[in-house]
């Protein structure tokens, strides 16, 4: 059988909720495998602490593997800075550094397997400074890209933004949207990309990927317990790519679109010619132009850090896509 994945928004420290409804899927039907959070994890006030230290600490059992990637908010530097210096986080960790039983924290980017399924990864938001936790860094991208170079297909990308592309229609500003993260998405072209939009589920039609066969589908989720009611939590249950035929994994919907990337990158580099002066070169371009160096570092980095990270793991069978949601 393909495993089963649950998918949720921004947390905001709200485990108790999140985890409720967790229970009572998981009951209906699961059982499922691994949750995966994406957007802001931690709290937006001191006054969840007690709650959410509960699950932290162990007073409070987490039901699944949980997995999350925004790493910013209340507690997250004393959090994630204890993590960092566990003697059994140190390493190539790239599934994930161990917070307390069941649940792991996504540092940076990387890629990993999951029950068959190929997982690639960008944590928490743009670098604007120098903090340590919460932000990626051009180092994080750059690994992505080098991720992007090897062979076969990413299964799911997750990421704590959306690219604007993947805002929600009719949306009046590309609010969470993530250029950089465009970017990524056009070079890696997950089979599903996962992330925090502008506070409301959005399930976007499949598009085709520029030189590749497969499409891509793009899942927004709400914030847990959010007032209006907007799906925070998802299930999806798809057989990994690697044991997909060829036929299954180039089999389009009639709903598929042409990539939302291909026009905007060609408007994009139009513009960019227009704005470059004789001796700079702009930072969205910045990748295309002078990242060889970091990406054989990198490179190199990721080939050591998959063969000591990927365990055996036993393949699900051929099956078709199946999948469940729920509010």
């Amino acid at each position: 059988m393909a495993p089963k994945i649950l998918l949720c928004g921004d947390v905001l420290g709200h485990l108790k909720q999140l985890f409720k409804r967790v229970a009572s899927v998981n009951k209906s039907a699961g059982p499922f495998d691994a949750l995966f959070c994406v957007g802001q994890f931690f709290p937006d006030s001191a006054d969840q602490l007690d709650e959410f230290n509960d699950y932290i600490e162990g007073r409070a059992q987490i039901p699944l593997p949980t997995y999350f990637i925004g790493d910013y908010g209340v507690a997250a530097t004393k959090v994630l800075l204890a993590a960092t210096k566990d003697s059994g986080n140190q390493g190539f960790k790239l599934d994930g550094l161990k917070i307390c039983n069941n649940l792991y924290w996504l540092k940076g980017s990387g890629k990993f397997k999951l029950h068959g399924l190929s997982v690639a990864y960008l944590s928490g938001l743009q670098c604007s400074g120098s903090q340590q936790f919460g932000m990626y860094s051009q180092d994080d991208v750059d690994v992505l890209r080098a991720v992007a170079e090897e062979p076969g297909i990413i299964d799911f990308g997750i990421t704590n933004r959306a690219a604007a592309s993947d805002v929600p229609p009719g949306a009046s500003e590309p609010f969470g949207s993530d250029s950089t993260v465009a970017e990524l998405v056009a070079e890696i072209k997950p089979r599903y990309h996962i992330a925090g939009t502008k506070g409301v589920y959005y399930a976007r039609e499949p598009y085709s990927n520029v030189d590749a066969v497969h499409v891509t589908r793009f899942l927004g989720l709400a914030p847990v317990g959010n007032k209006d009611k907007q799906k925070f939590i998802h299930a999806i249950s798809p057989t990994p790519a690697s044991t997909m035929s060829s036929v299954e994994i180039s089999t389009k919907s009639p709903t598929t679109t042409l990539s939302p990337y291909t026009y905007g990158e060609k408007t994009d580099h139009a513009t960019e010619a227009g704005k470059r002066s004789r001796d700079s070169i702009s930072d969205s371009q910045y990748w295309r132009y002078d990242v060889n160096q970091k990406r054989q570092k990198h490179g190199l980095e990721m080939v050591i850090g998959s063969v000591l990270s990927l365990y055996p793991l036993a393949l699900v069978p051929e099956g078709k896509i199946a999948t469940f949601s729920m509010m």
